[in-house]
């Protein structure tokens, strides 16, 4: 410390450390911290890839609650567009299908700006109860073609 004191002005070297403090919240009263009033909602919105068990319908059922908008995305074998509010399909090893993925998102001439929420890996296969094509199969990188 010494040494770095001649060559550091002494403000930056008290930056260095960190003192943790608590602040005191009010309560959250009665009603629910997630129910549709308590959270503003987003201004942009979310890209679920989707489960099969339920979590990503259920954020995206509790996500339209507040106003906000939800693409599922699903795991299949081949591309497919979504309908009026309808899932996308996509094959999560080709990279063609995510990019036309975006491209579709990106229809109304602006970039997609929400948020990613990946919720595929809920799907995997227990790890004890399974070989190693079963974890290559699941989590394999995207191929292109």
């Amino acid at each position: 410390m010494e040494k770095a004191a001649t060559a550091v002005a002494r403000t930056t070297i008290d930056s260095w450390l960190a003192e943790t403090v608590w602040t005191k919240c009010p309560p959250l009263g009665e009603e629910e911290p997630l129910a549709p009033g308590g959270i503003a909602a987003r201004t942009h919105g979310w890209l679920l890839l989707a489960d099969t068990q339920g979590v990503a319908d259920a954020f995206a059922a509790l996500a339209a609650t507040r106003g906000e908008r939800c693409h599922l995305v699903r795991r299949g074998e081949a591309y497919a567009g979504a309908g009026p509010d309808g899932p996308y399909t996509v094959d999560p090893g080709s990279s063609d299908d995510f990019e036309r993925l975006f491209a579709e998102l990106d229809r109304d001439g602006e970039p997609f700006r929400g948020t990613v929420l990946h919720l595929w890996n809920l799907d995997r296969p227990a790890l004890a109860g399974c070989d190693r094509q079963a974890v290559r199969d699941h989590a394999g990188p995207a191929r292109t073609p």
